[in-house]
């Protein structure tokens, strides 16, 4: 074998073992994770090391280096994570609601960061600020109840995520105030009747993405009645437009047409809500936690047939958001029943959620960046 090829299958191989590092550790919480696994790779590193010793030195100075500054990081995230696992109970919740903090930012980050405003789910931020100050609460009580017993590093660490989240929710709430203003003043008549069809649109994509063709028994009911309130509010301002600006808009029939759509669909989307409730209330536990078992498995389908081995450039980042939100949803069901079971088991399907969940997000930057950068360059 040629150096050159034998620089390039030690380049593959160190490569081969980060991407499973960047998937399994890379953002994940420590307190789940396996240092065992970290150190079998750094044992894997050291032997390939041993390899590069016949390669020439234009080869060799630059594999040798790469592999050394692999084998610090997994060395340095090894010891973190078992310094993590050592932490006593009351600082390892203290991480929990760190990590729940941070899925909260995330679909913040997804939904608004960057976006025009007049494009926005009003509602959907409206119940980011309630989870917000959910979140904040839970924190803050568990801050105060033990503060005495919670180590240094934790205490610290969950101060400022609290004070980072009440900033946030400062900042959603002013957020949601120019959303509001920039869908109900801004634009002309006819500007905000085609901004209303949109508005409509995106709640018939979130109803389409989250309930069509799916369970009754998985769906998260709040989902179903925030989409319900903004198609709701989103009518309401159409009909309000039509009322008081017939004469300036050009296409009156097709923004007519757009309002009965909006209200023939919200009655159908108002007795689907009513048929979740319903069936809902006739699971017990065990089935409850089976059918969320089966719909987090529906979303890793999904992601494996649309994303998995693709080229990101190639991918629908918008599917990629759905499949989050899914995700989350099927998650925040799931919590109250098996966050703290004795059953390692159940725990387990809860902690898979959450790394797939960060994963995805993680995935959907990248494959919006990539996105972009295709459209750039084809422009």
């Amino acid at each position: 074998m040629k150096p050159a090829q034998r620089a390039a299958k030690l380049r593959h191989s160190i490569q081969q073992l980060h991407n499973a590092y960047q998937v399994g550790f890379a953002g994940q919480p420590r307190l789940s994770r396996a240092a065992g696994q970290l150190d079998a790779w750094v044992t894997q590193l050291k032997s390939l090391s041993a390899q590069t010793k016949i390669l020439p030195p234009q080869f060799k100075k630059e594999i040798s280096t790469l592999i050394q500054s692999r084998i610090k990081l997994y060395q340095n995230e090894a010891k973190a994570i078992r310094d993590a696992q050592e932490l006593n109970i009351v600082s390892q919740v203290a991480y929990g609601h760190i990590e729940w903090i941070k899925l909260h930012s995330d679909r913040y980050q997804r939904h608004f960061a960057g976006q025009a405003r007049n494009t926005r789910d009003g509602s959907l931020l409206s119940e980011l600020i309630v989870e917000t100050q959910v979140w904040l609460q839970q924190a803050k009580d568990h801050l105060e109840s033990n503060r005495d017993e919670l180590e240094e590093s934790s205490r610290k660490d969950l101060e400022s995520w609290i004070e980072r989240m009440s900033e946030s929710e400062s900042m959603y709430q002013e957020e949601l105030k120019k959303i509001t203003q920039a869908q109900q003043e801004q634009g002309s008549a006819e500007e905000r009747a085609d901004l209303y069809a949109f508005l409509a649109n995106q709640c018939f994509q979130l109803y389409r993405a989250h309930f069509s063709g799916h369970p009754r028994s998985s769906r998260r009911l709040a989902t179903l009645e925030r989409c319900n309130g903004q198609l709701d509010l989103v009518a309401g301002l159409m009909k309000s437009v039509l009322s008081k600006n017939k004469s300036a808009i050009d296409y009156l029939e097709r923004a007519q047409s757009n309002l009965d759509i909006m209200e023939k669909n919200l009655i159908g989307y108002q007795e689907e809500e009513r048929q979740v409730d319903l069936a809902q209330t006739q699971l017990d536990y065990s089935g409850w936690v089976k059918n969320l078992g089966e719909a987090a498995q529906k979303v890793y389908e999904d992601y494996s047939e649309n994303f998995a081995n693709k080229p990101r450039g190639s991918c629908d980042p918008e599917l990629l958001s759905q499949l989050c939100d899914r995700l989350y949803d099927v998650a925040i069901q799931i919590r109250p029943f098996v966050e703290y079971s004795p059953e390692q088991e159940e725990r387990g399907v809860l902690f898979l959620m959450l790394d797939q969940l960060r994963l995805y997000h993680r995935e959907y930057g990248l494959v919006s960046e990539a996105v972009k950068t295709q459209n750039e360059i084809r422009h």
